[in-house]
């Protein structure tokens, strides 16, 4: 009777805290894994702000172009450099920048490097939306995006020291 009834409640009991011990440490695990998660989404973000810091602050200009040579992101020295905004050149394939002497190499350059083979650097003329001419050191990496391949060049303005050594050595 009696003693049989407390024998199975204390089993239940024991059951029950058993099975509460299990959860309690399913909980903790789970809470263990929430934080490292928010430890490591705090990382990629401290990391995407300095990515963007460095974007913004280089006085090199910086290209993100799709493999269709079409321009993704854009710093403000590139805008800068070339006088369009970014929504003008979103519109645009970057070789319509490019001066037609510098054109049909920068374009085959690219297309070996979409094929992954190296991109050496490079000089080449651009076109400033007022027309002036800005020669530029170029630099360009393939590089692996959401799973999309993507382009990223570095364009430097080396317009002052060309006239320098060709009025030094003319």
């Amino acid at each position: 009777g009696v003693g049989g009834y407390q024998k199975e409640l204390l089993k239940n009991f024991q059951s029950i805290s058993q099975r509460n011990k299990k959860l309690q440490q399913v909980i903790d695990e789970l809470n263990k894994q929430i934080q490292v998660k928010e430890l490591y989404q705090q990382e990629v973000i401290n990391s995407e702000n300095k990515f963007k810091s460095l974007f913004k602050a280089s006085r090199d200009g910086i290209l993100l172009l799709d493999e269709n040579a079409r321009v993704l992101e854009a710093n403000p020295a590139l805008l800068e450099m070339s006088g369009y905004s970014f929504k003008d050149l979103s519109k645009i394939n970057i070789f319509e920048i490019v001066s037609l002497e510098f054109r049909n190499n920068a374009q085959e350059l690219f297309k070996k490097l979409i094929q992954g083979n190296l991109f050496p650097d490079a000089e080449i003329e651009i076109i400033r939306k007022d027309g002036q001419h800005v020669i530029v050191e170029l630099s360009s990496n393939l590089i692996i995006s959401d799973q999309q391949l993507r382009v990223l060049s570095s364009l430097r303005n080396i317009t002052t020291r060309k006239q320098y050594e060709n009025d030094k050595f003319n």
